[in-house]
């Protein structure tokens, strides 16, 4: 379980550290992937994929499609969602084995929504 722990640990660092690349050093990655789908890799384009037609005026692609399900839209989100699932889960591994109860688990998923939330009522309040 420890070693688990570590591994999910490891993977939610890498998920973080592609999403800032990414983010931050994108023709970087373009160099080393030059082929790569710049639709969902660019967070400079891909974060239109949301919306209907591109077009942040027309609304939502799907329902929820800037919400809860924002992750299937493009890589930036998916790593964000990769990244907190396996930190958030690591977490209520931890829990588990000091609780000793699986309960662990359902407080790291519940920490996990607090997380989401707080960020999405940040986002919300400067109208992002």
């Amino acid at each position: 379980m420890n070693i688990l722990i570590i591994v999910l640990i490891i993977i939610s660092g890498l998920c973080r550290g592609l999403r800032e690349i990414i983010q931050f050093r994108y023709n970087n990655f373009k160099q080393i992937f030059p082929k790569i789908n710049d639709f969902w890799w660019n967070p400079a384009i891909s974060w239109k994929n949301k919306y209907k037609d591109e077009d942040p005026t027309k609304g939502e692609k799907f329902l929820f499609s800037t919400t809860l399900f924002v992750f299937v839209t493009d890589a930036f989100h998916f790593l964000a969602f990769l990244e907190h699932l396996f930190i958030f889960t690591s977490m209520g591994l931890i829990i588990l084995i000091l609780l000793n109860n699986a309960i662990g688990i359902i407080i790291g998923y519940l920490l996990w929504m607090i997380f989401s939330l707080s960020n999405h009522i940040i986002i919300k309040f400067f109208n992002l």
